[in-house]
């Protein structure tokens, strides 16, 4: 296997062999879970699907799925065209390609169509989480909406994905810096370069609208691309959860953490190649659910597909409850969670008390942020302060004296901005609270504001405790 520079001094490949592995070296960043080889016909690009950064925190509209690492090796990994052509009829994802990825992430995570199988905006209904993922059917982790957390972390001038008819996929901006022009239906267009490559939008298509280049398309999905077989059936929607947390213990441990009903439970799990073993904590009770699956079975579903039958699981005796949970609260909120008028523009402007507990072993810092999503892409923060203290369980209304303050959307003020609610009707806040394994870096010169910030904790995140409040004018 190489990394991507050393694909670059292969010998005797084309201009556009030579173009498409320079453009690899966006993958370079994430040697340490991503593989690349190369033939004379495709990139193959590994990985187990799993991101660095926390998941499913955030997600409102909940079908009970876990993200489980995958087997995208060998046979079964990703492959990216290196010699791409323009098709002689391109395919709309507005029409079609509801099933399996139409892209790979340089982190080594799919990208589906940002219309879910049902044909409806993922983002729109709530079912992505914080980082624009979710963990489909096979309990598979994958995208819908482009990654802007890897143009942050990468810089404008390296690809955050490719599109499985092998042209780039950069972020909002040009890789000089500039914003993209004459973009096309399927956000794209001929760089400088004279080589075609998508863009990342903040609005609908998100990321490439469909496939400006020659694919081959079965069964309403791209192949080839890999297949999966799940560890049990595909679960159900469970109306009025929201996922607050999930806490990674170790590379086959994890915790997902989610509120109903104004009471939170959690899914306690293990994965090894070869079983599942879950343990719920809910309101039926708490019980464990233990899955088995043979090796000789990989590869049997797509990976966009409506997965194989699982194996049914075993359902063991309750165990003792365990206390898990970053969890964050206020004092001032009732049980409503309405944000008195005091902190708002309405009052006297104070930022609100908080405090949290279960921080996670080896939080180093803690870093917080409050913001409001007016829309599509349109987001709003009135609060970022990094640098807390990990000892700290706690922040006093109107306290300004903990941790270093970045910059709100409001004001051009390094302080809490008030909220206002303009316009008619109920507004939500999301305040986060990040436990981070070390404490955020910027450059000198930086200003830090709310997506500066996510993108300098996306590698070092252990757990994001949420709370939304609310407040109507």
């Amino acid at each position: 296997m190489a990394t991507a520079t050393e694909l670059t001094s292969a010998n005797a490949i084309s201009p556009t062999t030579q173009a498409q592995a320079l453009r690899a070296l966006g993958f370079d960043a994430f040697a340490d879970v991503v593989t690349l080889s190369r033939d004379d016909t495709y990139l193959t690009i590994e990985s187990n699907g799993l991101p660095r950064h926390p998941m499913m925190i955030g997600i409102r509209s909940w079908q009970q799925q876990l993200p489980l690492a995958q087997t995208y090796r060998g046979t079964n990994a990703w492959k990216v065209p290196l010699h791409p052509h323009p098709a002689v009829n391109p395919v709309s994802a507005q029409r079609a390609l509801y099933r399996g990825a139409i892209a790979i992430a340089v982190n080594g995570v799919p990208i589906f169509n940002a219309l879910n199988n049902r044909g409806d905006d993922a983002y729109l209904a709530g079912e992505l989480d914080n980082w624009g993922g979710h963990a489909g059917r096979a309990d598979d982790y994958h995208y819908h909406i482009a990654p802007l957390h890897l143009q942050a972390f990468l810089g404008a001038d390296q690809p955050i994905a490719y599109a499985l008819d092998g042209y780039a996929i950069y972020g909002l901006l040009e890789a000089n810096g500039s914003e993209p022009v004459g973009l096309d239906a399927f956000n794209g267009h001929i760089g400088p370069d004279g080589v075609y490559h998508y863009h990342a939008s903040k609005t609908y298509p998100y990321i490439n609208g469909g496939m400006y280049g020659e694919v081959t398309v079965q069964d309403d999905q791209i192949e080839p691309q890999p297949h999966l077989v799940p560890f049990r059936p595909p679960q159900q929607p469970l109306p009025g959860a929201v996922v607050t947390d999930f806490i990674p213990h170790d590379a086959t441990h994890s915790t997902l953490v989610y509120t109903l009903n104004g009471q939170t439970y959690s899914i306690d799990y293990e994965q090894t190649e070869s079983a599942l073993n879950l343990q719920f904590h809910d309101a039926s009770g708490d019980r464990t659910e233990n899955y088995r699956m043979s090796p000789r079975n990989a590869g049997a579903a797509g990976a966009g597909s409506a997965p194989s039958p699982a194996p049914q699981p075993t359902t063991s005796a309750p165990q003792p409850a365990t206390s898990t949970g970053f969890v964050v609260r206020s004092s001032a909120v009732n049980s409503d969670l309405s944000l008195p008028a005091t902190y708002t523009c309405d009052g006297d402007g104070i930022s609100p008390p908080i405090e949290w507990a279960n921080t996670p072993d080896g939080t180093q810092s803690l870093a917080l942020v409050m913001h409001h999503v007016a829309g599509v892409g349109d987001v709003h923060w009135y609060w970022v302060v990094y640098n807390i203290p990990p000892t700290l369980t706690a922040i006093a209304a109107n306290d300004r004296s903990i941790g270093t303050y970045g910059s709100n959307s409001v004001n051009p003020q390094l302080a809490y901005a008030p909220p206002c609610s303009k316009g008619p009707g109920r507004k939500e806040y999301t305040i986060s609270l990040y436990a981070l394994r070390a404490a955020p870096q910027f450059t000198s010169n930086a200003t830090v504001d709310r997506d500066t910030l996510l993108a300098a904790i996306s590698d070092r995140t252990l757990a994001v405790a949420t709370l939304t409040l609310n407040y109507t004018r």
